[in-house]
């Protein structure tokens, strides 16, 4: 009762206390506001996307499962059904297997209207492993997993308000997938997903898996991913080892099939690569919030010893009544708990404001529908407020728990207590270096990646996707037929320039590869490829450096060329131009001649280019152009003017050709480049956001410092004044102190900033964490910035009357 009494005693103390010095307590508080609520809001983030658990039952024994192929030196996540039989009959750590493969682009057909979604093939046991129930009707089952089963679909809950305005009856409903008729079976409950992919990619409808009979039989059709739930009680590492196991005897017992394919890797379900891909950004921008709270500790805590110093009389009285030194000390840890809580409710509600703001740049994250202001969130907040006070009290209070009889009159000399606000202002310097350093480095970075040569144009290009529905567009000659029509409408647009097709573009949403041989040499060579119309490489600006461009020579019946790039004929040891090579992604005997060289594309800014080889598809075998990727085409016109302003003439172009065929996304080069660099622009922009957070904070603690030793030092100003220093030698003195203790912490900054920077090395691009220019800038910055603080704090100094002054004291 006595220890509550006494809490309670110096709580009303210290409120009292606050009260008559309000702009101490508004400046600490706005300074805790800041950095809490950056931190929640970063950590919201990253609970949300990533350590949040999974929307499912018991979701650490859920467990994906890859291969790895020898030759490719990577995992993958493909097996076949023939193998997925076998580990089911072989395992005892696994409560059953479940496959899924990707459908992604599907045209659906209902009450006459038909619009392009993605889609996410699901086999029978998937649903019930996952744990999670329809909120209407029922889960797919086995006879669904047959290509002559049943064709039954799951739609998503925001499918179903949207499409079928939440209706009860929609179940058993009737509707067009690519031209095929599904039968609705269910609905998922709001919020569900699976897999979490980018906003994007993220599936609005399950189908059942109906595998065709043709890869149903083969077993060296490596394409079901495969998902499992780990049995209560069997460790992780054990069931990987049984599963080491049984894919190691499956190579030796099919060697034809799975002798490429020799192990296996189990991992949580919630280390899939789209959720891994934010991981280490989030942790990173979550180190770079704390250093943040350590400055604006540092921060607190040098107004704490200051507010010290100016009670020093009332503390001093109060000791040589016998007051012990825990009755001293209690007040400041008071304070600052006050401090850090009124801190914590008001960043909390900073981070509400502030999250839609993070959410909106970063919109196409997985899992981003996940992250807001949960429990979680709230105890992190609670902690870190914990941790503020802690932090932001412990040193004043160590300073007054070591003091000795205090004084009541104190001289204008360095004081302990200076020298102590002086190392903690010197860290946060060294933080600030930390921080702006590793802020130039991820702007050098983006500066870098934004002036890549792309080797195409991305201004005035549209890209228009259309992926052509099987049922209607089984034949070559009929997606021929469509892609030449709408080619040709294209054309006739007045402002456009050219108008081409290609079905694996730069920046696009699929690529292809073949393997290619050249007539009399041995060996075969890798490559992309695409298959274009004759303007292709018009439209997109890329040159032909040798040889010819395609031209109206180059058409059905007359002998095949292909145009390949710089990479490309690298690969061939002689000139390449007049060369014959074979295709062997075509399955075709037939020669193509190489007449032309162009010049090597990025498929993005950051990666490196690609050897590429293109053909006319109009040249290709019958069955390319009516397979599954020629089916997706995608449209590129160059036009004279803004490109977005025809997007609604170009679809409405597709419905006058075939009003059942859905437009997939229409968006411009420029756009499409826009989102392959919202990551590293989001990355950067936060961290800059928190360096600068931090070099104003830094700021500020070197104004307070420097304002208190003018303050205390008054007196001996006065008679430097007196017997002959002028206002610069005044402006130099406090100048000469803050540039001391600047470079000392800029040099334990520097420091810092290479072990930091070791962090950012592969979210860099072009730059090497050790670009000394880089950390030259951020010093000098810092360093200038102290200054400029500290003299704008003392110029009060000059304005001192030394005549005033002496007859004061």
């Amino acid at each position: 009762m006595i220890l509550l009494a006494n809490i309670v005693r110096d709580f009303r103390h210290t409120v009292r206390s606050i009260s008559k010095c309000p702009g101490f307590a508004v400046v600490a508080v706005l300074i805790l506001t800041l950095s809490i609520g950056a931190n929640t809001a970063i950590f919201s983030l990253l609970y949300g996307m990533y350590l949040a658990p999974l929307p499912y039952p018991d979701p650490t024994r859920l467990v994906d499962i890859s291969m790895a192929q020898v030759s490719q030196q990577r995992f993958t996540a493909g097996t076949s059904l023939l193998n997925l039989r076998d580990w089911s009959a072989s395992s005892h750590s696994f409560r059953g297997f479940a496959a899924h493969r990707p459908q992604f682009f599907v045209a659906l057909s209902s009450d006459g209207s038909s619009s392009e979604v993605h889609a996410w093939r699901l086999s029978s046991a998937a649903l019930p492993l996952l744990g999670v129930p329809p909120l209407l009707g029922r889960w797919f089952v086995a006879d669904e997993d047959n290509a002559s089963g049943p064709r039954s679909v799951i739609i998503s809950y925001s499918l179903w308000q949207q499409q079928f305005g939440g209706s009860q009856h929609v179940l058993g409903r009737r509707v067009l997938i690519d031209g095929d008729t599904f039968t609705i079976i269910g609905v998922m409950p709001n919020g569900f997903e699976f897999p979490a992919l980018m906003d994007r990619w993220k599936p609005v409808m399950w189908l059942s898996l109906n595998l065709p009979t043709e890869v149903a039989g083969s077993r060296s059709s490596h394409s079901l991913q495969v998902i499992s739930r780990v049995k209560a009680g069997v460790a992780l590492k054990e069931a990987a080892l049984e599963m080491q196991t049984i894919t190691r005897q499956l190579a030796v017992a099919y060697p034809k099939e799975n002798a490429e394919w020799p192990a296996a890797r189990v991992s949580p379900l919630d280390e899939r690569g789209y959720l891994k891909t934010f991981r280490s950004t989030l942790w990173l921008l979550l180190a770079a919030a704390g250093l943040v709270l350590l400055i604006a500790c540092t921060n607190v805590a040098g107004l704490l010893i200051a507010r010290g110093e100016a009670r020093a009389r009332e503390l001093a009285i109060r000791r040589a009544l016998g007051a012990p030194t825990h009755r001293l000390v209690s007040p400041v840890f008071a304070e600052s708990c006050l401090i850090a809580g009124a801190g914590c409710l008001l960043g909390l509600l900073l981070s509400f404001w502030i999250l839609p703001v993070f959410k909106a740049l970063i919109r196409d994250a997985p899992r981003i529908d996940q992250v807001g202001l949960r429990p979680a969130v709230f105890a992190f907040a609670a902690v870190v407020s914990f941790v503020a006070a802690l932090l932001a009290g412990i040193f004043p209070a160590l300073r007054l728990a070591r003091s000795g009889a205090m004084s009541l009159h104190f001289s204008g000399g360095a004081t302990p207590r200076q020298r102590l606000r002086k190392t903690l202002v010197t860290v946060e310097v060294g933080l600030a270096v930390v921080l702006l350093s590793a802020a130039g480095l991820l702007l050098e970075s983006l500066w870098r990646v934004a002036r890549v040569e792309l080797g195409f144009r991305t201004e005035r290009v549209l890209s228009v996707q259309v992926d052509l529905v099987k049922r209607r567009y089984g034949t070559a000659a009929r997606v021929e037929a469509f892609r030449q029509e709408l080619i040709e409408r294209a054309q006739a647009l007045p402002e456009v320039l050219f108008a081409a097709t290609n079905s694996a573009p730069p920046m696009g949403a699929m690529s292809q590869n073949t393997d290619f041989e050249v007539e009399g040499i041995a060996g075969a060579q890798s490559a992309s490829f695409s298959n274009v119309s004759s303007d292709y490489l018009r439209a997109m600006g890329i040159s032909v450096i040798r040889g010819r461009n395609f031209d109206s020579s180059d058409r059905p019946g007359s002998p095949p060329v292909v145009i390949i790039s710089v990479s490309a004929a690298q690969k061939i040891p002689a000139e390449p131009l007049g060369k014959r090579i074979r295709l062997n992604r075509l399955n075709s005997p037939e020669l193509f001649t190489i007449v032309g060289v162009a010049r090597d594309v990025h498929d993005s800014p950051e990666s490196p280019p690609a050897a590429t080889i293109y053909a006319l598809t109009n040249q290709l075998p019958e069955s390319e152009p009516a397979s599954d990727p020629a089916r997706l085409i995608v449209l590129l016109v160059h036009t004279s003017d803004n490109p977005s302003n025809l997007g609604n003439g170009i679809r409405e172009l597709v419905a006058d050709i075939d009003r059942d065929q859905p437009v997939g996304n229409v968006e411009t080069l420029r756009e499409l480049l826009g989102d392959k660099l919202a990551a590293r622009r989001w990355n950067t922009l936060m961290i800059s956001l928190f360096a600068g957070l931090a070099i104003s904070l830094t700021m500020v603690g070197v104004f307070a410092l420097v304002s208190y030793s003018v303050n205390s030092r008054t007196p001996e100003i006065g008679v430097r004044m007196a017997v002959g220093a002028c206002p610069s030698n005044i402006l130099l003195m406090f100048l000469r102190e803050t540039l001391i203790f600047s470079l000392i912490g800029v040099s334990l900054g520097g420091i810092g900033s290479l072990f930091a920077s070791r962090l950012l090395a592969s979210m860099l691009y072009g730059v090497s964490p050790k670009e000394t220019h880089v950390l030259l800038i951020s010093v000098l910055a810092v360093t200038a910035a102290m200054l400029l603080s500290a003299l704008v704090a003392s110029r009060r100094a000059t304005a001192l009357d030394p005549v005033v002054v002496l007859r004061r004291e």
